[in-house]
């Protein structure tokens, strides 16, 4: 159990050293204010906006309940984090908010982020701006499910195996019996 959780806390430490996006604190990068009748701000938007058809419960506030890490240089086994929390919204015109915590050795890990996503096919990317006003860009693979009103994503995937699974249910319904596999399945109990 000692091994597990200097694991888990060494893979923050990096995680957090290589994103740059996290502090013990609460940090939100304001939005850089743009014109909206410009023609940068008619494209951005066009381009940023979700290109698949969702479903109408994708769209608005999603619990995190799941977070697992695998990191193959560390373990061939995956880290199971419990007690994760925070909420991802999702706007219809592809802008989003993430407020996620993270339970480590010596109090929460906290992201926060507000920028834009896209989505193609099964793909979702995520993009804002760091401290410094650079931008910062990631995705995966997610599938939403509208039975159990939940969504697993799958982020941050290395050629190694490495990648991070998240399992978010729509917030309202967080009291319905889910359980996410490692891969970010769901299964309603």
């Amino acid at each position: 159990m000692l091994q597990r959780t200097c694991a888990l806390a060494g893979l923050m430490t990096l995680s957090i050293a290589a994103s740059g996006q996290s502090t013990k604190a609460s940090r939100t990068t304001p939005p850089r204010p743009v014109d909206a009748g410009s023609t940068a701000a008619r494209s951005t938007a066009a381009a940023a906006a979700p290109a698949a058809k969702l479903p109408a419960q994708f769209f608005g506030t999603h619990t995190y309940v799941a977070y697992v890490i695998f990191d193959p240089n560390h373990s061939s086994q995956p880290t199971r984090t419990r007690g994760v929390g925070g909420t991802l919204w999702l706007g219809p015109a592809g802008t989003y908010e993430k407020k996620l915590k993270i339970p480590g050795p010596y109090g929460p890990y906290t992201f926060n982020e507000s920028g834009r996503y896209t989505v193609k096919g099964n793909r979702i990317n995520f993009t804002y701006a760091e401290s410094k006003g650079q931008p910062v860009s990631y995705g995966g693979t997610f599938h939403f499910d509208t039975a159990s009103l939940s969504m697993g994503m799958i982020l941050n995937e290395d050629e190694k195996g490495g990648r991070e699974v998240f399992g978010l249910v729509v917030k309202g319904t967080e009291n319905v019996e889910r359980a996410f596999d490692d891969n970010g399945n769901v299964t309603i109990k």
